[in-house]
C-alpha cells in the first residue's frame, strides 16, 4: 500500500509540471583572433599641445535625511544597492566655489509577509526604487589657478566734425575685445556611502514578538563625493622621439 501511494504522488506531482520553455539558443565557440603591432603616426619637433589641467581635486561630504515608503508593507530589508548621479558640478573659478546637485538612486530590495503560521512566516522578495535628491557647495582651494581672459572695456575713436566744429555726433568708430575661456569640466572620481537605516514604527507579528511589519524607513546618510575639476590648456611640448616601437616577445 505505501508503494502505491508513492506512485500515485509521484504521478499526480508530475502531472502538475508544465513544459519548460527555457533553453540554449544557438551556442557556439569563438576562435581566437590574431592582432600585430600598429605604430602611431606622430609629428617630431616642436609642438603646441592642448592637455587638460587639473585645477582642483575634493571629497566633498553631503549629509542627506529622507523618510521613503515602500509600495507594500515589509517584514525586512535584504539589500539596498546605492548610486550617485551628478546633474550639477558649477565651478566659479574667481571665487573658488563648487555648486553640486544631483541624486541617490536606491534600489531597496525587501520581504513580505504574506501568511504566518504557528512557527513560519512565508511572504515574496519585493523591490522599490527611488531617487533622493540632494544640493549644496563647497570652497574649492585650487592646485592650478585657472587662468581668466576677461573681457576689456570698448574703446572709443571720436571724430571731428568741421561743420559743427566739435564732435561728431552722428558717427561713431569703436574697438571692443570678446575673450573667450576654456569651459571647466567636472568629473566624478568616487563616491562613499554611510548610512543608517531606522524603522521608526511598525506592527508586531502574531506569534513572533522579535518581528516587526513596517512600510516607511528613515534613512541617515554621508555621502562622500570625490570629484575634480579640470581645464584644457595650451602649451609647448618638445619631443626629441614621438614615435614609440613596442616590441612584444
Amino acid at each position: 500500500m505505501g508503494e502505491k501511494k508513492s506512485q500515485e504522488c509521484c504521478q499526480s506531482a508530475e502531472a502538475q509540471v508544465t513544459h519548460c520553455k527555457a533553453k540554449v539558443i544557438e551556442p557556439r565557440t569563438l576562435c581566437e583572433c590574431s592582432s600585430v603591432i600598429a605604430p602611431p603616426s606622430l609629428t617630431t619637433g616642436r609642438l603646441v599641445v592642448k592637455v587638460p589641467v587639473v585645477l582642483a581635486e575634493r571629497t566633498i561630504q553631503v549629509d542627506v535625511e529622507s523618510m521613503i515608503r515602500l509600495e507594500c508593507p515589509a517584514l525586512e530589508i535584504k539589500r539596498i544597492r546605492k548610486n550617485l548621479f551628478l546633474t550639477q558640478c558649477r565651478l566659479l573659478p574667481r571665487v573658488g566655489k563648487l555648486f553640486i546637485s544631483g541624486f541617490v538612486r536606491k534600489n531597496i530590495e525587501y520581504a513580505t509577509a504574506s501568511c504566518v503560521g504557528d512557527c513560519a512566516i512565508s511572504g515574496d522578495i519585493k523591490h522599490t526604487t527611488v531617487n533622493v535628491p540632494f544640493e549644496c557647495f563647497a570652497r574649492i582651494p585650487f592646485t592650478a589657478n585657472p587662468v581668466i581672459n576677461v573681457n576689456e572695456a570698448a574703446t572709443e575713436l571720436e571724430i571731428f566734425d568741421p561743420h559743427n566744429i566739435g564732435r561728431a555726433l552722428r558717427e561713431q568708430d569703436l574697438e571692443s575685445v570678446e575673450n573667450f575661456n576654456e569651459k571647466i569640466f567636472c568629473e566624478l572620481i568616487s563616491a562613499r556611502f554611510n548610512e543608517v537605516d531606522i524603522v521608526d514604527s511598525g506592527c508586531p507579528v502574531h506569534g513572533f514578538p522579535e518581528e516587526t511589519i513596517f512600510q516607511s524607513t528613515s534613512h541617515f546618510e554621508a555621502v562622500a563625493v570625490a570629484a575634480d575639476q579640470s581645464r584644457e590648456h595650451s602649451t609647448r611640448c618638445r619631443k626629441r622621439m614621438l614615435r614609440r616601437r613596442l616590441k612584444v616577445k
